[in-house]
C-alpha cells in the first residue's frame, strides 16, 4: 500500500513538473517569436506525410478501443468509419497529392500556445493528474501551428484521446460523461474528415494557405469542404445539438473540468473554426451555419444557465454559450469579429478555471469573485463596446441575429449578476478568504494572470491579435483603435475593483462573526453601504467621472476650434 502511494506520489510530481516545464516552453516560444516574427517550417517529405497518417490512423484505433470497452455501437461505427476512411485517402487521394505541409508560427498560435501551456501547467501544477494531460496540452499546440488539415486532424485524434482518458479516470461516477464525451467527438471526426476528402478530391490540396487563396475566387466552392470541417468544430464547441454530455460533466472533478472547457477539448473546436474563418461569411453556407448555430447556442444555453440551480451546471452552460458567441463572431468571417472571437477565448480560458475551482473550495475566495466579474464584463466590453465588433455583426443585415445577440447578451449578464449577489452574501454571512499575492500557489498565479490579461488587453490586442487579422483579412479598421481597446479594459478593470475589491475589504471584519448565516437582505445591503471600502470606491468612480468628462471636453473644445478656425479663413 505505502508503494503504491509512493509511485502515486512520484508520478503526481512529475505531471506537475512536466506542465511546469510546458508553461515555461510557451513563454520562451512567445519571446522567441516576438524576436525572430513569423516563421514558417515546411516539411516535404512523404516520409512526414506517411508519419502522420501511421499515428491519426493509431490514435483512432485507441479511439475505437475505449468506445469498444464502453460497448457504444455508434462511437465504435464512428471510429471505424474514420479509420477506413482515412486509409483510403491517405493511399488514393493523399499520397498523389503535391505534399507540402507547413507549421506556420504566426501571433494566434503563440496566443494559443501561452494561454494553452500556462493555464496547462496551473492546473497541473493545482491537481497532479495523468500523462495525457500533457499530451493534450501539446496536442492544442500543435492543432494551432498546424496549416495543414491532415496535421490538424491527428492532433484533433489525441485530444479525443487524451480527453476520454482524462475524464474516465477522474471519479468513477464520470464513465457516462466520458462515454457522451467519446461518442460527439466521433461523430465529429467524421465530419472533420469528410472535409479533408472533399478538399482533396476537387481542389488537390489539404493546405488552408492555399484554400484561402482559392476563397477569393472560389467562396461557394470552398464552402463544401468547410461545412463539414466547421460541423465538427462546433459539435466539439457544444454547439446545439451537440451538448448531449454536458448533462453530466458536473460528475467530474473541478481540475478535469478546467482542463476540459478551459484549455484543450472545447477550445480545440473553437480554434478549428476560427481557422476556417477566411473561408466563411454571410455570403458561404458554412459561416451561416456557424452564425446561426452560434448564436442560437449563446441565447439557448444562457436561458439554460439563468434558471440552473447548480452552479457546476451552470457553469457548464455559460461555457457552451461564450463558445456559441465565439463560433458566431467567427462564423461572421470580418477582421474585427474574429478580433472579438480571439479574445473572448483568451479571457474564457484563463477566468473559467478560477470558477470551476471555486465550486470545490471549502470557503468563499476573492479570486473566485474576480472571475464571475470578468466572465459577465469581458463579452459586453469586446462584442457591445467595442463598436467595430457590434458593427461586423450588424452589418449582416439579419436583425434576427442582432436581437438573439443583444437578449442573449441581457440574460448572460442576468445569470452572472445573479450568482455574483449569491457570493456577495455568502462573503458578508460567513467571511472570504483573502487573495495574498506574496503567497505562491496555482490560485494567485490563476489570478495574477487574470489581472494581467485585463491591464494588457490593449497591448496584447495591439501588437499580437490585430496582426494576426492584418495577416489573415489583409487589413484591420477600428478594431486596432487604441482607444477602443483601452475603453474595454478600463471597464472590465473598473468591475473588478469595484465589486471584488469592496467585497474581500468590506467583509474580512465579519469573516469572524459568531452570528454568520443569519444576516437578512435588508442587513446585508445596509452593511455593504457603510462598508468603508464601499465609500472608497463611490470617491474613485467620482474622480475618474469628473477625469473623463474633462478630457472629453478638452478634445471637444479642442476639435471645435479647429474647425471653427477653418470656417472663419
Amino acid at each position: 500500500m505505502d508503494k503504491a502511494k509512493s509511485i502515486k506520489r512520484d508520478s503526481t510530481f512529475y505531471i506537475k513538473a512536466g506542465g511546469g516545464l510546458i508553461a515555461l516552453l510557451s513563454v520562451a516560444f512567445a519571446v522567441f517569436h516576438g524576436i525572430k516574427g513569423n516563421m514558417i517550417v515546411l516539411l516535404s517529405e512523404s516520409s512526414a506525410f506517411w508519419t502522420v497518417c501511421v499515428i491519426t490512423v493509431a490514435a483512432a484505433v485507441v479511439m475505437g478501443f475505449f468506445a469498444v470497452k464502453d460497448r457504444n455501437i455508434i462511437a465504435i461505427l464512428a471510429s471505424a468509419i474514420q479509420i477506413a476512411g482515412l486509409l483510403w485517402f491517405d493511399i488514393n487521394i493523399g499520397s498523389g497529392l503535391e505534399y507540402a505541409a507547413t507549421l506556420d508560427l504566426d501571433w494566434f498560435a503563440v496566443i494559443m500556445i501561452l494561454i494553452t501551456g500556462l493555464m496547462g501547467g496551473i492546473i497541473c501544477w493545482r491537481t497532479g493528474g495523468r500523462v495525457s494531460l500533457l499530451i493534450s496540452i501539446l496536442a492544442v499546440d500543435g492543432m494551432v501551428l498546424s496549416d495543414d488539415l491532415l496535421w490538424m486532424y491527428m492532433f484533433w485524434t489525441i485530444i479525443t484521446v487524451c480527453a476520454y482518458d482524462i475524464v474516465v479516470h477522474d471519479r468513477n461516477q464520470a464513465d457516462e460523461c466520458a462515454s457522451r464525451m467519446l461518442l460527439i467527438n466521433s461523430l465529429a471526426g467524421i465530419g472533420f474528415l469528410a472535409g479533408i476528402i472533399i478538399s482533396g478530391l476537387i481542389f488537390e490540396t489539404v493546405c488552408l494557405t492555399t484554400l484561402y487563396l482559392i476563397d477569393t475566387i472560389y467562396a461557394d466552392m470552398i464552402s463544401t469542404a468547410c461545412v463539414f470541417i466547421v460541423l465538427a468544430g462546433m459539435a466539439r464547441s457544444m454547439q446545439i445539438p451537440f451538448q448531449g454530455w454536458l448533462s453530466h460533466e458536473y460528475k467530474t472533478s473541478a481540475g478535469t473540468a478546467s482542463l476540459i472547457q478551459a484549455v484543450t477539448l472545447v477550445n480545440s473546436g473553437a480554434i478549428l473554426v476560427i481557422k476556417m474563418s477566411p473561408a466563411m461569411g454571410v455570403s458561404n453556407f458554412a459561416g451561416l451555419m456557424a452564425i446561426v448555430g452560434g448564436g442560437l447556442t449563446f441565447f439557448i444555453s444562457s436561458l439554460n444557465a439563468v434558471t440552473e440551480v447548480s452552479s457546476r451546471k451552470m457553469l457548464a452552460d455559460s461555457t457552451s454559450s461564450i463558445m456559441g458567441l465565439v463560433i458566431m463572431c467567427a462564423g461572421i468571417g470580418t477582421s474585427e469579429s474574429v478580433w472579438a472571437a480571439v479574445i473572448l477565448i483568451m479571457f474564457h480560458s484563463i477566468a473559467k478555471p478560477l470558477l470551476l475551482t471555486g465550486t470545490e473550495s471549502k470557503k468563499l475566495r476573492t479570486d473566485v469573485v474576480m472571475g464571475v466579474i470578468v466572465m459577465m464584463a469581458a463579452p459586453f466590453a469586446i462584442v457591445l463596446l467595442q463598436r467595430e465588433s457590434l458593427a461586423s455583426i450588424v452589418d449582416t443585415g439579419n436583425i434576427i441575429l442582432v436581437m438573439i445577440m443583444c437578449f442573449s447578451g441581457a440574460i448572460a449578464i442576468l445569470y452572472w449578476t445573479r450568482w455574483l449577489g449569491s457570493l456577495i452574501d455568502e462573503a458578508v454571512t460567513q467571511g472570504i478568504e483573502p487573495l495574498v499575492f506574496k503567497e505562491v500557489s496555482p490560485f494567485k498565479a490563476n489570478a495574477w494572470l487574470l489581472i494581467i490579461s485585463i491591464i494588457g488587453l490593449p497591448f496584447i490586442s495591439m501588437y499580437m491579435v490585430v496582426p494576426y487579422m492584418e495577416e489573415l483579412f489583409g487589413g484591420m479598421s477600428a478594431a486596432a483603435n487604441l482607444s477602443d481597446n483601452i475603453l474595454d479594459s478600463v471597464v472590465i478593470a473598473l468591475a473588478v475593483a469595484l465589486a471584488a475589491y469592496p467585497v474581500y475589504k468590506g467583509t474580512e471584519a465579519k469573516a469572524g462573526s459568531k452570528d454568520r448565516g443569519m444576516h437578512t437582505d435588508e442587513e446585508t445591503s445596509e452593511m455593504l453601504r457603510k462598508s468603508k471600502s464601499t465609500i472608497k470606491a463611490q470617491v474613485i468612480c467620482n474622480i475618474l467621472s469628473v477625469v473623463i468628462v474633462v478630457i472629453c471636453i478638452g478634445f471637444t473644445a479642442v476639435n471645435l476650434a479647429g474647425l471653427l478656425g477653418g470656417v472663419l479663413q
